[in-house]
């Protein structure tokens, strides 16, 4: 048997050339991700989060909801209001509310808050 060293080993040592490391590979740092608490709905975002699919009965058409006909506008926190594309939606929404909601004209907007307790 022959002692015998690997050529690439003696080559490199002589020259003075290091033999290639694996290179390290640095992560970024894992930031904890803090979930920010969720902020309590208004009661204006609850009404409308309870009335914006309910059904009207409007042009004889099936269907109809008013969401489709109105959109709700950040001006009270305790009271929705809501801007309407076409006047014919208001008595539709006082006669489907009437039992849980006081729906009402203000200036151009319709209102609606709970109703109040005489």
């Amino acid at each position: 048997m022959s002692k015998h060293k690997s050529t690439k080993s003696t080559k490199a040592s002589q020259v003075g050339v290091k033999a290639a490391e694996p290179a390290l590979q640095v992560l970024p740092a894992q930031k904890e991700v803090v979930s920010a608490p969720v902020p309590e709905k208004t009661t204006a975002e609850k009404i409308w989060l309870h009335i914006k699919d309910v059904r009207l009965d409007m042009f004889g058409l099936p269907p109809q909801t008013i969401s489709k006909y109105c959109s709700p506008v950040p001006a009270d926190p305790n009271k929705l209001f809501l801007s309407y594309k076409v006047g014919a939606v208001l008595p539709a929404m006082e006669s489907a509310l009437m039992s849980v909601y006081d729906v009402e004209l203000y200036d151009k907007y319709i209102t609606i808050s709970h109703k109040r307790k005489i």
